[in-house]
């Protein structure tokens, strides 16, 4: 992925959509697995394959059981090779090889193009010493932190969805060097996190 593209949040989806298709297991028509859809990231760097992760669980996706999940631990194990500085993104084969079915996939996909255009429209270079190297590696750490707690939230309508959103636009940040969107994106981390206190609170008043 060039991080210099003109519009690489909407680029990403396409590449994932493209993934999708030409990756069906043949011996399992219409499957996929997370592994071959993310595949063109291992030697890309680690925040245009936070955004695809994020991208994937901001999408509809999030709702299929375990699939928070896998994204919240995959989130924070690309984060942590980000911090340590890796070449490369290394991720264990229980994580990759869990299928999804290639039509969901699309579908899913299809439906948050226009979150994705309305991403690249409003995205350009601003408060760059937000965005340095250093900056990147606070992010990182702070997304290997929150990508541990996913699991967590499992259950809780929203929450991993809104992280997805957060890890989304913090990656876009880096990429593009707009500051404004990684500041929003880390705003969004405590909104999911106040959502299971907000419902214990409700019900311990009910």
């Amino acid at each position: 992925m060039d991080s210099q593209s003109l519009q690489p949040v909407t680029d990403i989806v396409e590449t994932l959509e493209d993934a999708v298709v030409e990756n069906n297991e043949p011996q399992t028509p219409g499957s996929t697995t997370i592994g071959e859809i993310l595949e063109d990231y291992s030697r890309a760097s680690f925040a245009a394959a936070l955004l695809a992760v994020g991208l994937l669980l901001f999408s509809p996706l999030s709702g299929i059981p375990l699939f928070s999940s896998i994204c919240g631990l995959m989130i924070s194990l690309i984060a942590l090779q980000g911090v340590l500085g890796r070449k490369h993104i290394w991720l264990p084969n229980y994580l990759k090889n869990f299928q999804l079915q290639g039509q969901t996939v699309e579908q899913a996909l299809a439906r948050i193009h226009k979150v994705a255009a309305w991403i690249d429209r409003r995205t350009r270079p601003r408060f760059c010493w937000l965005v340095t190297d250093t900056a990147a590696r606070a992010y990182f750490g702070l997304l290997c932190c929150v990508g541990l707690f996913v699991p967590l939230l499992e259950f809780v309508p929203f929450s991993s969805t809104i992280i997805g959103l957060g890890t989304a636009m913090i990656a876009t940040g880096i990429l593009v060097r707009d500051g404004l969107f990684a500041l929003v994106g880390i705003c969004l981390i405590p909104v999911a996190f106040s959502l299971p206190l907000g419902a214990v609170a409700l019900a311990t008043t009910l």
